[in-house]
């Protein structure tokens, strides 16, 4: 029964390793290649001034788009979105209405699909990570006050002696496995900081306003980006 109570603790201390892994940032300033339309556009010049807003802004039909995702479908996502479009643009003939709230519903062709997946892992991750390092520090108690109890309430001999240390070193193990995972939970925590919502995944991009609507809401393309750029 002891051995059995001592193993269910040092099963809490596996699987952590797996848990570590590195994720994308939710950055509009990504995927500077991208193919509109089987054309290739180069965001450089916008990423350039991006960084350090001197001079006019470039690309003036890259709008930056950020928004909560609310629909999936064959030609893209549905956007309840946020613009920032420069000045000269904001003003023009973009078929949007924006609401109270100053959101528009919108179209997203080609939209980021690897980068939501990211987020989808990496939050999975950190709900793994919380669990496991709830049960470690459950573990550290469950021993701890097991060791004590049979230190206080029994009869001293050779036997109980070796139970005691049985219990330490279960307590030992999960304070060791603790200390381990602690390290990667708040990485995972810091990775997920970088996105504007680290509950919920939000959309924070740059996309080419198209001029054009589906089913009454007006398209933006974030294109097909050029690998290795």
């Amino acid at each position: 029964m002891m051995r059995a109570r001592i193993a269910l603790i040092v099963c809490c201390l596996c699987g952590v390793g797996w848990l570590a892994g590195s994720t994308l940032q939710a950055n509009p300033l990504k995927d500077r290649k991208r193919v509109i339309t089987g054309q290739t556009v180069d965001l450089e010049p916008l990423f350039r001034w991006w960084t350090n807003r001197h001079g006019d802004r470039p690309l003036y039909a890259w709008a930056h788009v950020t928004g909560a995702v609310v629909a999936t479908n064959a030609w893209g996502w549905t956007v309840e979105a946020r613009l920032d479009r420069p000045p000269a643009r904001a003003h023009g003939s973009a078929p949007e209405q924006a609401s109270a709230g100053g959101q528009v519903k919108l179209a997203l062709k080609h939209p980021p699909v690897s980068e939501l997946e990211d987020f989808s892992q990496l939050t999975a991750q950190s709900k793994a990570l919380s669990d496991q390092a709830q049960a470690l520090s459950n573990a550290v108690k469950a021993a701890a006050s097991r060791a004590r109890e049979i230190g206080a309430n029994t009869p001293r001999s050779r036997l109980r002696a070796a139970e005691v240390r049985q219990w330490q070193r279960a307590e030992n193990q999960a304070k060791a496995r603790l200390a381990a995972l602690r390290p990667l939970l708040a990485d995972c925590h810091a990775k997920l900081a970088a996105f504007p919502n680290s509950a919920k995944y939000i959309l924070d991009c740059l996309a080419l306003e198209m001029g054009q609507e589906v089913n009454g809401l007006p398209i933006y393309d974030y294109g097909v980006p050029v690998r290795g750029h």
